[in-house]
């Protein structure tokens, strides 16, 4: 039970983000959604540890909303990293034509032969035996996600700002009398 209300607590704060933080930022849709795609696609890209630098400069160097991504990245974590890497492993193998979920070189890097260091360096070796493929796989991958974040949280935050502004619009006091040409609201009233 435990656990439960955990995934309920953890589903409530972030839906609370999404409606509360980004929808309801004060800037454009196009900026908004443009910086959640942009923390999307470095979520799914394996440079843990640089996600968050390369959300922020990329955001910069677009001219997305800097901020809005950051919190995106947070998906991918310790937790999380089998679910987004493995299926995106299996994706660059089977693109590449190589054997899919065959990881000869991880299966021996498991086997802890010799010292910390040889150890170390059997990982070095396994991880960069499928570096190609998991790579290639997440780039793939991260493309589709940015892509389709972007085009959802468009499409939400202008859904959500008409939605928005239809129950707090004012109603109208009367007939609005149009402006004419001979009104001139910046000069003095004449004598």
């Amino acid at each position: 039970m435990p656990l439960i209300r955990a995934s309920k607590a953890i589903w409530r704060k972030t839906c609370y983000f999404i409606v509360h933080k980004v929808l309801m930022l004060d800037d454009t849709p196009h900026r908004i959604a443009l910086g959640v795609s942009i923390g999307m696609f470095w979520t799914f890209m394996p440079v843990i540890g640089l996600q968050m630098i390369l959300t922020g400069l990329t955001s910069f160097a677009l001219r997305a909303n800097k901020l809005v991504g950051m919190p995106f990245v947070w998906i991918s974590n310790p937790a999380t990293i089998i679910p987004c890497y493995v299926p995106s492993l299996f994706l660059g193998q089977w693109m590449l034509g190589k054997p899919v979920g065959e990881f000869e070189a991880l299966n021996q890097a498991f086997e802890f032969e010799g010292g910390p260091i040889d150890t170390a360096m059997q990982w070095l070796e396994a991880v960069w035996s499928v570096a190609g493929e998991l790579f290639l796989g997440c780039f793939v991958v991260s493309c589709i996600i940015a892509v389709a974040s972007y085009f959802i949280f468009y499409r939400a935050i202008i859904l959500y700002r008409r939605h928005r502004g239809h129950l707090h619009a004012k109603p109208a006091m009367g007939p609005e009398i149009p402006a004419t040409p001979d009104d001139h609201f910046d000069s003095p009233p004449g004598p």
